[in-house]
């Protein structure tokens, strides 16, 4: 559970800022969720694992026992099948919250995780689901991190390829242990011990080679041979072509021996990584089942993006931002001149910090680079020391040359403006 200092909060609210910019820009609209549920009214959303994970307390009133939320889509799945019912759909929601997650302390895991996310409800073609992942790395370049990539599978090709091997419920779980392990050896000995032999062990254990690009698709064909699996692939086949249309094809790896999440996803799923980052940022698919725990059914997908792995991300890679406090320093006594300076900068849009101490300009500049701002503006109409506050014009001394220029107060904030807008967006928009 991170505590964030001024410069990592306003690096947190620019990749907010830029997250939410994408998703009202698709056409999805912002939900918010209550951090405290009932257990008994989430439950059917959360499924075992989660469940296990909750952080519980008891409500004083009733008794009943509620959780902190350890996820949102289950709570915008219960929105969909209740509140949202009768709306048309398709549908496009996105929510930005903190989720909780018991981990043992020593398992590397978060305990609150800070995610931003996007559902989309109702369709269930690929063409949905190549929306939802576009849109997906739509934000991840919205952010700037070099190198994303998504990995894509699909749960309905690992069922087939689970069918086609025959094997009775018992050595099924032994086999989707060893899968999800990339366990080789052990799919190849378990294979035999139910009944293939040699050559088809072999054929059947290719499944965790099947990665890479688009000819994986092919390659998976003479892998398992069943319709379940064929009808995936298909799916598959139709999200490529359709990320070559978003201009995604570079950025797609296809895994079709993750299985991760299969109890919860029904359909296409993903991953998102940045290149230098050996973990996901986020991930997603489509859970078809999801919503009709609460209600009628109804397909959907979508993903949610890990933002604090996201800004460590972003910290390994460098970025280019510089983090200001505001963008001047208004260097003056705090008489009704200087308020009325300060009021009208802000109203033309500059964050601006007051310096009423009794002091030099010098001490002014010390401390405008102490907190990483660009200029000093002083009232006055010659420029001559702090104390000459005239509100009809403006001093504004840029810190990086200590250059002055005499201007009003609207070409003050002009020339400010201009100069922000051609430096990396610094958390202040």
């Amino acid at each position: 559970m991170a505590t964030l200092l001024p410069e990592a909060t306003a690096v947190r609210r620019r990749l907010e800022h830029a997250a939410f910019s994408v998703l009202r820009s698709w056409g999805y609209e912002e939900v918010v969720t209550p951090l405290f549920e009932y257990l008994d009214v989430i439950a059917p959303g959360l499924g075992p694992g989660l469940i296990e994970k909750a952080y519980t307390v008891a409500d004083r009133g009733t008794g009943r026992v509620m959780v902190l939320r350890p996820d949102v889509t289950p709570q915008v799945a219960r929105m969909a099948a209740t509140l949202l019912r009768d709306a048309p759909r398709p549908m496009r929601l996105c929510y930005g919250a903190n989720v909780f997650r018991y981990e043992d302390e020593h398992a590397g895991h978060e305990r609150e995780i800070v995610q931003i996310g996007a559902e989309l409800i109702g369709p269930s073609d690929p063409s949905a689901d190549a929306e939802i992942v576009a849109l997906a790395m739509e934000v991840l370049d919205r952010f700037g991190l070099p190198g994303a990539t998504v990995a894509m599978g699909h749960v309905g090709f690992f069922q087939g390829w689970l069918a086609a091997t025959g094997a009775s419920p018992e050595g099924a779980a032994l086999l989707e242990e060893a899968v999800a392990k990339k366990d080789r050896t052990r799919v190849a000995d378990l294979l035999r011990r139910d009944g293939h032999g040699e050559s088809g062990a072999a054929r059947l254990a290719g499944l965790l080679d099947l990665i890479g690009g688009e000819e994986v698709l092919d390659r998976a064909a003479g892998v398992v041979d069943h319709p379940t699996a064929r009808e995936a692939l298909d799916v598959l086949r139709d999200v490529v072509r359709q990320m070559r249309c978003y201009g995604l094809s570079k950025s797609v790896v296809l895994d079709l021996a993750e299985i991760r999440g299969r109890a919860y996803y029904s359909g296409l799923i993903f991953e998102l990584f940045a290149e230098g980052v050996g973990y996901e940022v986020g991930r997603g698919g489509r859970y078809d089942a999801l919503i009709g725990r609460f209600g009628p059914s109804c397909p959907s997908t979508g993903f949610a993006i890990h933002l604090e792995r996201l800004q460590q991300a972003l910290d390994r890679v460098g970025s280019e931002a510089a983090y200001g406090a505001s963008d001047v320093l208004l260097a003056a006594a705090p008489d009704r001149a200087s308020i009325r300076i300060a009021r009208e900068l802000r109203r033309l849009g500059l964050r601006v910090t007051l310096w009423t101490e009794e002091a030099s300009r010098p001490a002014a500049a010390d401390y405008a680079r102490a907190l990483n701002i660009a200029w000093i503006v002083e009232p006055g109409s010659n420029g001559h020391g702090v104390g000459d506050r005239t509100a009809a014009k403006v001093v504004l001394t840029e810190i990086r040359t200590m250059r002055s220029r005499r201007l009003s107060t609207a070409a003050a904030a002009s020339a400010v403006l201009a100069r922000r807008a051609e430096r990396p967006d610094d958390g202040s928009r």
